[in-house]
């Protein structure tokens, strides 16, 4: 567990945040909007490491650990998906409507599911990438909802390429 909080730079002090109650939005303070912003980027760095960490050499083809980990068959997947799962569990404690976790729930079943499929399931996953699809969609619902631009991640290119092709 510990190799796991220096990969993807989170502390078990920062798992838990509180939802943000509907009457408190208006009034939020700039403490809150940058605590949410800090986990929101935790959260992109670990769909990245996921989903497009690695560049295959010679060509412009992004892999993650999800893609790698999804060759080992049934259990590969099944670990891909408890990461996936943590992420939506993450957006659910930042107070992310149910519209988008059910979005965000659906775009992990699929992989999940596709992903059993003998290398069609990794094909899949290689294109699908719902980790960077889920954090895609939890910065742009904190953009909306706080009206503030977070500041660009690593991956903000392929996250808006990718909430463009979803929506």
């Amino acid at each position: 567990m510990k190799l796991f909080y220096q990969i993807t730079g989170l502390s078990p002090l920062r798992l838990e945040f509180k939802p943000i109650k509907e009457d408190t939005v208006q009034n939020v303070d700039l403490d809150v909007d940058e605590t949410h912003a800090q986990a929101i980027a935790s959260i992109e760095k670990l769909a990245q490491l996921m989903d497009s960490q690695f560049t295959l050499p010679g060509t412009k083809i992004k892999l993650g650990l999800d893609t790698l980990i999804g060759f080992v068959p049934g259990i590969g997947d099944t670990i891909g998906l408890a990461v996936s799962g943590y992420i939506v569990s993450r957006a659910a404690h930042l107070g992310v409507r149910k519209r988008t976790l059910g979005r965000m729930s659906w775009n992990i079943f699929l992989d999940w599911l596709i992903g059993l499929i003998p290398l069609i399931g990794d094909l899949f996953d290689w294109g699908w990438k719902a980790n960077n699809r889920n954090a895609a969609l939890l910065r742009r619902q904190f953009e909306r909802q706080y009206g503030v631009q977070l500041p660009p991640s690593p991956v903000d290119q392929e996250l808006d390429t990718l909430t463009r092709k979803s929506n």
